[in-house]
Order: structure tokens, then C-alpha cells, then sequence
């Protein structure tokens, strides 16, 4: 589970300076253990929400993909889409 955490982070870290450009704060984030690719977002707002991750999804995807998934499940969590 660590080298899927620390993926994790790093691409969380990236995602940081997108954030912080766009006067947004880093939402908590939480890897919890599945096999199945998942990941999402929630929250009341954007400065007072939280990213998901399974550890599934990232032992399946590399940088740039789970990238890819954690900015669509932030957008979506933004836009009201489900």
C-alpha cells in the first residue's frame, strides 16, 4: 500500500499547484484498500472537501492517468455531475 500511497501523493502534489493557481484549497484525501479501481470526490464546498482513492486504482494506473481520474472526479465534485 505505500508505493500506491506515495503515487498517490505525488500526483496530489502536482494537483496542489493547479489548486493553489486557482485560489482553492487541497482537499483531504483518503486511500482506502480495494481491489476495484475507484476514486471520487465530496464535500460540502471546494475549500472543505475530500478525494478518494482506491489502492486498486492505483496499482492499475500510472502518474498521468490517475492524474486524469482525480481531476475529473474534482471537476465533476465542482460541476454537480455524478
Amino acid at each position: 500500500m505505500h508505493e500506491a500511497r506515495d503515487r498517490c501523493l505525488l500526483v496530489l502534489m502536482f494537483r496542489h499547484g493547479l489548486l493553489t493557481r486557482a485560489g482553492i484549497d487541497m482537499p483531504e484525501v483518503g486511500i482506502y484498500d480495494s481491489p476495484d479501481p475507484n476514486a471520487f470526490a465530496t464535500g460540502p464546498t471546494a475549500n472543505s472537501s475530500l478525494v478518494a482513492v482506491s489502492t486498486g486504482l492505483l496499482n492499475m494506473m500510472h502518474s498521468e492517468q490517475i492524474s486524469a481520474v482525480l481531476g475529473w472526479c474534482w471537476r465533476a465534485r465542482n460541476s454537480g455531475v455524478s
